[in-house]
């Protein structure tokens, strides 16, 4: 990782934050890396941003006594991605699930 791009993180970070709460979407993290939104389904939002051509993380290996989540990377986050990302991941939790009863 270079330096120029060390030094943009927090900015990286920031504007993820933003971009989330412009659609009513909660989100936080300490290590200035990654980004932390709690969600009631994990999985299916995983899935759904797969579908989209985003790749995070499911919490689950992250968390201890949490609730679900998953887990954005923001080192090779490009700051003009960040608007999609987080339309995707509006989309990805606003959306009803799939149910057996169809």
């Amino acid at each position: 990782m270079c330096g120029q791009h060390v030094r943009e993180i927090p900015i990286l970070v920031t504007q993820a934050f933003l971009q989330l709460a412009g659609h009513g979407i909660s989100a936080h993290g300490r290590s200035g890396l990654g980004v932390w939104v709690p969600l009631a389904e994990e999985t299916t939002a995983v899935q759904q941003l797969a579908e989209r051509g985003w790749a995070v993380s499911p919490g689950e290996r992250f968390r201890f006594r949490t609730p679900p989540g998953i887990r954005i990377t923001t080192t090779s986050l490009d700051p003009a991605d960040t608007p999609g990302l987080a339309a995707a991941i509006s989309e990805a939790v606003t959306a009803s699930p799939a149910t057996y009863a169809g």
